[in-house]
């Protein structure tokens, strides 16, 4: 799950399914990487709703940290169990992690 905090009428959190993704190939990472990506510009969102267009460097901020929190707990998760490699469930996932 990618977490940042914001407004109670938008979600502050978006869980990311990993199952089914060969984490041990390039594609796999990449895949789950994009995902990642695209989760944490829907939960940063509310920053451009907020401020408009002069918050594109926040904007820019929040996703670049909560997509750095993601990764960094997935590999956490991951070294803490190598025979889980390829075949994953959702894994929760939040930037202050």
């Amino acid at each position: 799950m990618i977490a940042c905090g914001m407004a109670m009428a938008d979600p502050s959190s978006i869980t990311i399914k990993l199952d089914r993704i060969e984490l041990t190939r390039p594609e796999g990472v990449s895949m789950v990487y994009e995902r990642i990506r695209r989760a944490a510009s829907k939960v940063c969102l509310h920053v451009l709703l907020d401020y408009g267009s002069s918050a594109s460097t926040a904007y820019s901020d929040c996703v670049d940290r909560a997509t750095e929190a993601a990764v960094r707990t997935i590999d956490r998760k991951m070294r803490a169990k190598p025979q889980a490699r390829s075949s994953r469930p959702e894994d929760p996932v939040s930037p202050g992690s």
